[in-house]
């Protein structure tokens, strides 16, 4: 029961969060575009085996997988994207229902060079409105 009910609060506190960061674009936080997209990964925890997931929108600040195992947020994770370069270092940010959003953790020059990659995945994409 006790559990039922933590999970209930977390719910409503994500709902209450998506709310919040969608009513005015004064309090999106976002500074990056993010764009809807179906990029399959590889995702890696330290102390687990690869896992494949899906990415579902995607900035050169962070992602939302889909498909992924819920993990701990604020634990770090290696992140492959198909299709880009390099592998990346990203936080975990929150988990729930199989959804993972995480922030990505990277040097100067592979945030530059990733940045260039993203705008060749999304090239023609429109970005996302109001994402939460």
């Amino acid at each position: 029961m006790a559990e039922d009910v933590a999970s209930g609060i977390d719910a409503l506190r994500n709902v209450l969060i998506r709310v919040v960061r969608t009513a005015t674009t004064d309090v999106d936080r976002r500074q990056r575009p993010r764009f809807a997209v179906s990029m399959g990964c590889g995702l890696e925890v330290a102390g687990a085996g690869p896992v494949r997931a899906v990415v579902a929108n995607l900035s050169a600040g962070g992602a939302m997988l889909t498909g992924a195992p819920d993990h701990v947020t604020g634990g770090m994770v290696t992140l492959r994207i198909d299709g880009v370069s390099r592998p990346l270092t990203a936080r975990v940010k929150s988990s729930e229902r199989g959804r993972l959003h995480v922030k990505f953790d990277l040097s100067d020059a592979d945030r530059e060079a990733f940045e260039r990659e993203v705008e060749r995945l999304t090239r023609g994409l429109t970005p996302m409105a109001a994402v939460a």
